[in-house]
């Protein structure tokens, strides 16, 4: 400290008077080093007097400094000014006379909270307004037919549409073991290849040859993980020459008409149960909409009224499998009763057990008895 303080080399060498020896600590020494006194540096002013310090020296300070106040520090902890200090400070003075303000308790304001809010919503409704992903395979699912329709659902608001592939392209054929197919490229070569962007989707829609084919493979290979499905024309839901176990836990939703060609020699009720066959006796998250003046392309007007409903019934099944979308349901008959629509929406309860509604008729309504078939009857 010498270099900074030119009297502090000078003050050291001054023999100090005898003092008590104490513990070290900073309240110690404290103790020992007295009241601290205000010193006032510059302005041609003497340096207050020490204990057997001569008076006749001067700081340099003032020269230095250009006869500014400089504030001196310490190296013992700064102690409570003098009565006569406190109040020689106008500042001190009135700090001395103000009372202590009282403690007031905290209030809360309801303005922050209600800004919260609005400005962060709460999970329920992000997950509502969250975009979902719809990967559609574009070989069987009339993506050329029923363009306009797909284009309208990629701007709905709540989607996020994605062609996997196309229609009439090298693969866009069946397997070698298939009747009149061929090796790869096929649609199964073609189903692993997008294997991984099908994955990533939050739900599928294939069509016709798709369903048949595309679907099965991912089943086989990632099993209940692919994502949720609206399978147009039920190609996994009939007999093929490759045999895929339906997965227990797989959510789907099959789109039937009674003018497809898939259909075959069969009646309405054979078409409908033998499709109710292929799904698996445990599962309880597939549902069924068999329209009667269906076509195996599906009109466009049928189209871009069910897909969406049907979308948001696979979307809501996914999370729950316990649980069915009632909700969602209801909007679709809702949506297909002021239409010349007419045929049955079938979907699963419970395991084995089938819950059938017909539209299309004045008097019908999802909150009525449903008409359940045993497992020995609808589903195995």
């Amino acid at each position: 400290l010498a270099p900074l303080f030119p009297f502090w080399k000078h003050r050291s060498s001054i023999q100090q008077p005898e003092r008590r020896k104490t513990k070290v600590g900073h309240s110690n020494m404290a103790a020992a080093a007295g009241p601290m006194r205000p010193v006032a540096v510059g302005m041609h002013q003497p340096l207050p007097s020490w204990p057997h310090r001569p008076t006749s020296r001067t700081s340099s300070f003032g020269s230095e400094r250009g006869a500014k106040l400089v504030r001196a520090r310490s190296v013992t902890p700064i102690r409570e000014l003098p009565s006569m200090a406190r109040a020689a400070s106008p500042f001190h003075a009135s700090m001395a006379r103000a009372p202590s303000p009282p403690a007031f308790a905290r209030q809360r304001s309801p303005y922050p909270l209600r800004q919260q809010r609005h400005s962060s919503p709460c999970p329920s409704s992000r997950r509502e307004q969250a975009t979902k992903t719809i990967a559609v395979i574009a070989p069987g699912a009339g993506t050329n037919t029923n363009g306009n329709v797909f284009s309208e659902l990629g701007r709905s608001p709540g989607f996020s549409l994605r062609l996997l592939g196309q229609s009439r392209a090298a693969y866009d054929r069946y397997p070698e073991y298939w009747p009149q197919g061929a090796p790869a490229p096929n649609l199964r070569s073609f189903a692993s290849e997008v294997a991984s962007a099908a994955m990533r989707a939050d739900c599928l829609v294939v069509g016709s040859r798709g369903g048949q084919v595309v679907l099965p493979k991912l089943w086989q290979e990632f099993g209940a993980a692919v994502p949720p499905a609206v399978i147009i024309n039920g190609g996994c839901a009939m007999k093929i020459p490759e045999t895929v176990a339906w997965p227990e836990k797989a959510v789907t939703f099959l789109l039937l008409g009674g003018k497809d060609h898939f259909r075959s020699n069969m009646s309405s009720e054979q078409y409908v149960a033998n499709a109710k066959q292929h799904v698996h006796i445990g599962n309880r998250t597939t549902a069924i909409l068999f329209v009667n003046e269906m076509s195996h392309m599906p009109q466009a007007q049928l189209l871009s009224a069910v897909l969406p409903h049907m979308l948001r019934t696979c979307l809501a099944w996914a999370p729950l499998a316990s649980s069915t979308p009632l909700r969602e349901l209801k909007a679709l008959l809702e949506a297909l009763q002021g239409s010349h629509w007419t045929g049955r929406l079938l979907f699963t309860g419970a395991p084995g057990i089938w819950q059938e509604v017909p539209f299309g008729q004045r008097n019908t309504l999802l909150g009525r008895r449903h008409r359940e078939v045993a497992a020995m009857k609808g589903g195995a």
